[in-house]
């Protein structure tokens, strides 16, 4: 019977007279075969997901500023962003480091002028006095790191600012 079976399956392939697409088979298999990979690597990428547990906290570094004229009236900051100084006055500025981060500096901008700070470490504060030549706004930006500016302004200095 199988003998029979194999006579007649070569039979049939003698009748047919171009063998031609049987060439192009393998490549028509492995084109099906590309695109089904293809699918699932697809569907695998956009479906799986990676879940943690843990959480991650940066540190910051943030400054309290209070600023405070010779008679020891609290300043408070302006909306339009800073502290307004009179000319020819004297103003305390304390600057506490309440942060994360282990140090950092400040960036002190009065009028148009910069200054920085020397290095405030958490839980320190650095004291200094402004003395500005006219009315203008400081403020008080808190930088992580260390300064690659040469510090102006320490604990104790008298920063007298003119205008430029």
């Amino acid at each position: 019977m199988k003998n029979r079976l194999l006579l007649y399956v070569l039979n049939q392939w003698s009748k047919v007279k171009s063998f031609g697409f049987l060439w192009f088979l393998p490549s028509v298999l492995g084109l099906l075969l590309s695109a089904v990979l293809l699918v699932n690597t697809s569907w695998a990428w956009f479906v799986s997901s990676v879940q943690t547990s843990r959480t991650i906290n940066i540190a910051n570094f943030l400054v309290e500023a209070v600023v405070t004229d010779v008679e020891g009236t609290v300043l408070y900051e302006s909306q339009e962003g800073g502290y307004l100084l009179n000319s020819n006055s004297a103003y305390t500025v304390t600057l506490m480091a309440t942060s994360t981060a282990s140090e950092g500096y400040c960036i002190v901008r009065c009028g148009e002028q910069s200054f920085y700070t020397s290095q405030i470490f958490k839980g320190e504060a650095l004291s200094f006095t402004v003395m500005p030549e006219e009315n203008m706004y400081c403020t008080f930006t808190p930088m992580w790191g260390e300064s690659s500016e040469e510090p102006g302004i320490a604990n104790g200095s008298i920063l007298e600012v003119k205008q430029m």
